[in-house]
Order: C-alpha cells, then structure tokens, then sequence
C-alpha cells in the first residue's frame, strides 16, 4: 500500500528540484490577441486624449471670458 504524501510533502519534493529561472527553450512569442489588446488601448488613449484637450481647451476660454473677480454663475435646473 502506498503512502500518501500530504501538501507540504508535495511542496518540498518541489522545491527541492532544481530549476531554470530563464529557461532557454521557451520563446514568447505574441499571441493574436496581444494585436487587438495594443489596438484597443490605442483607441482608449486617444479618446481620453481627446476629452482631456477638449476640457483644457474649455477652461482656457472659460477663464478668458471672466476678468477679475467676476464669477460665471451655473444654473442647475431640476426637472
């Protein structure tokens, strides 16, 4: 009858062989959904970009518009 090893058995046998930590004959190479992942971020980045140039833009003419210590008023209209 043979003897079950518990977890702990398990993990020395584990860690007690050696191993590479760079092993040579494992390439990465890019997978096809690392293509669409880079195009999707890209499409992501660029539409932030956009609404961040079309806010900087907006507060720029916003603070044109005020001189001194005017104050622009916003109305919040409940319906």
């Amino acid at each position: 009858m043979r003897r079950r090893r518990g977890r702990i058995g398990r993990l020395r046998q584990v860690c007690l062989q050696p191993c590479d930590p760079h092993p040579g004959n494992m390439k990465s190479q890019p997978q096809p959904w690392h293509l669409l992942l880079l195009i999707l971020a890209g499409w992501i980045n660029r539409h932030q970009q956009d609404a961040i140039d079309f806010l900087l833009t907006e507060n720029h003419i916003l603070r044109e518009k005020t001189t001194g210590s005017e104050s622009i008023r916003i109305a919040y209209f409940m319906y």
